[in-house]
């Protein structure tokens, strides 16, 4: 069988569990500053991405006011004083005549609101209903850069091409005089190139009408590239930018779609969910997929029905989150670099005095009783460690001084005879070895206000010897559960353990724990494999817990059962000298109609003393802890 040096083991063990906790302990502080700082920006780009659009809306909204207050200013203006009675007689004269009151009302509100706007107007014009004459009459007043006034162009300079000629709804060129018609309001229309100025703009025009007739249209043209470059020139995160989509969702100003396109058709209509949250609300952020790429958007409704939006990556906006992963790991890893040396230091600090213990226990299971000195100094310890070591300062102390006989007493004052929570159980225990002192014990350990743990074991052998090894394998256990409750896994630990300890000796055991809180006890076993189990309703039953005994086997496997008790409920842990007990039918038929532990216990130690007058000793230590549960 492989021996484990068991200095190694527990410092080892002992040094892992600090780099763990240390480690734990950062990953969480880290996970934690890694939550916060997502939702600190998760929340300052939705904010960012809500007012950006808004504040940008607001400026190119004060344009838009402008020019419609202006043109529907010169609307009424027109409306009052286009005298239709005097054009219908004589057109071409009262046009000329009229042109003195444009030129003062309209070059004036023009170069007013020019001064006023950020884009600039560029034409404002009055176009009379060429219906009325039979003839297309405007006046059109163009902003001329080189001079900064507003002059009259003739619009139907070309005798070659009519004006009037262009004057037919379906002519897409004369949207901006038809809509604002039949739609019965002013309308703005789409950005488009004009020929004559040579420029991209977009009209605001409404229709004019006097007495219920159709006088004309009046508008403005604004220069649509000074929106175009502010939009472009926008700049969101990194790689982040701005676009403008018209009314009906055509994209009017994109980096990368045209106004062929539209949110409606790209990506197959994927967008639908954005556009069904647009016309819900005027202004909002919504996260969506483009390109397979996540992007959040933030959108704001100008007053002229178009939709302006910021766009962002989401990585853009989380690369703080991804730079902070990045360097909490590295500083994870570094500081479980430094804290691997104190914790090695730390664990040898630890585990010197249990080494120490430990070798004092090998040595007092030899009877040698040198170095009294070193238990001296370990149990003025306040912690475990002085437990241990005034333990078995009192155990070399009574085997020095008093023998044998006084060892076996020394061992029945430790028995313990009250359950370690009175009030959740009654305990009733049987300890009768087959010399002067006993190769059997028990210990019971409270662990909280609901939980006890407890072991029964025994040690191969009997005699002084087998007492001593008690000793050691009690204070094993007792070191073991500052490790694990579970009791499967504290045979595992006892098993590594045990050999190093005891040499070449086996011990048997059987662990077991009582959870008051969930009313449940785990039972597993290691030599020691059968239990009663007596129910509320009076069942017997005799358990079976498999499992080699410990120390036998470096790898070995243990069996455990789980069982959920009642009130009432009995649970009986006997050592192989009672193995008779469990044997023998007539035995099983008297004690399986006993309803209490007392009676229980009466009642095999009845038997045990016909055994011991019918022969001449017992051939084993006899133990056995009954339990009844409150």
């Amino acid at each position: 069988m492989k021996k484990f040096k068991y200095e190694n083991k527990i410092r080892i063990k002992i040094t892992k569990a600090m780099i763990l906790c240390s480690f734990i302990l950062a990953l969480l502080i880290s996970l934690l500053s890694v939550f916060v700082n997502y939702k600190f920006l998760e929340k300052e780009a939705k904010e960012k991405l809500t007012l950006l659009p808004q504040n940008y809306s607001n400026n190119f909204n004060s344009d838009f006011n402008l020019v419609e207050g202006s043109v529907n200013a010169l609307k009424h203006t027109i409306s009052a004083t286009f005298e239709l009675e005097h054009f219908n007689f004589e057109a071409d004269n009262y046009v000329k005549k009229y042109e003195r009151i444009m030129e003062s009302t309209i070059k004036e509100s023009a170069e007013n609101i020019s001064k006023e706007t950020v884009n600039g107007i560029k034409a404002v014009y009055f176009t009379i209903n060429p219906e009325l004459s039979g003839e297309a009459y405007e006046y059109w007043y163009v902003y001329q850069e080189e001079k900064g006034i507003f002059e009259i162009v003739d619009s139907d300079s070309d005798p070659q091409q009519p004006y009037i000629n262009d004057f037919f709804p379906e002519n897409k060129n004369m949207q901006w005089y038809y809509n604002p018609i039949i739609k019965g309001k002013g309308v703005w229309s789409d950005p488009y190139e004009e020929a004559d100025l040579s420029l991209n703009i977009i009209s605001y025009t409404e229709a004019i009408y006097k007495d219920d007739v159709l006088i004309g249209v009046v508008g403005m043209d604004i220069n649509i590239d000074a929106m175009r470059d502010t939009i472009q020139n926008i700049k969101v995160y990194e790689t982040g930018y701005a676009f403008l989509v018209c009314d009906d969702y055509h994209i009017l100003i994109h980096p990368q779609y045209d106004m062929e396109d539209s949110l409606k058709n790209i990506k197959n209509g994927e967008l639908q969910v954005l556009i069904d949250e647009i016309e819900k609300n005027s202004f909002g952020v919504k996260k969506i997929n483009i390109k397979s790429r996540e992007e959040i958007l933030g959108y704001s409704h100008l007053s002229n029905g178009w939709i302006l939006f910021f766009s962002a990556p989401l990585d853009e906006v989380y690369s703080l989150v991804i730079m902070q992963i990045f360097v909490n790991s590295i500083t994870i890893f570094s500081s479980v670099f430094i804290i691997i040396p104190i914790a090695l230091r730390v664990g040898k600090s630890i585990s010197k005095p249990i080494v120490k213990i430990t070798e004092l226990i090998k040595n007092t299971s030899k009877f040698n009783f040198e170095d009294d000195k070193s238990l001296e100094a370990l149990k003025n310890n306040r912690d475990e460690i002085g437990v241990m070591a005034r333990e078995m300062y009192y155990m070399r102390k009574y085997l020095k001084e008093t023998g044998v006989h006084k060892a076996a007493e020394l061992q029945k004052q430790y028995l313990q005879r009250v359950f370690p929570i009175p009030e959740k159980a009654n305990m009733e225990i049987l300890y009768v070895p087959s010399k002067t002192v006993s190769g059997d014990f028990f210990h019971l350990e409270k662990i909280d206000d609901s939980t006890v743990v407890g072991v029964i074991w025994d040690v191969c052998g009997k005699g002084v010897t087998a007492a001593l090894s008690i000793s050691a394998f009690n204070i094993l256990f007792n070191k073991t559960l500052l490790n694990t409750h579970k009791p499967i896994e504290i045979l595992k630990c006892l098993n590594t353990r045990v050999s190093e300890l005891l040499g070449d000796a086996y011990v048997a055991a059987c662990c077991f724990s009582f959870n008051f809180e969930k009313r449940q006890a785990v039972i597993a076993g290691a030599g020691i494999s059968e239990y009663i189990y007596w129910t509320q309703e009076r069942k017997y039953e005799e358990k079976v817990v498999k499992g080699p005994f410990l120390g036998m086997f470096e790898d070995s496997v243990f069996d455990q059962k789980i069982i959920d008790f009642k009130t009432g409920d009995k649970f009986y842990f006997l050592t192989d000298g009672l193995d008779f007990i469990l044997e023998n039918d007539n035995h099983k038929k008297n004690y399986s109609e006993i309803s209490s532990i007392k009676e229980f216990k009466d009642y095999v130690m009845e038997c045990l003393n016909t055994e011991l007058a019918e022969t001449e000793g017992l051939l084993d230590d006899s133990t056995m802890i009954a339990i009844e549960v409150k």
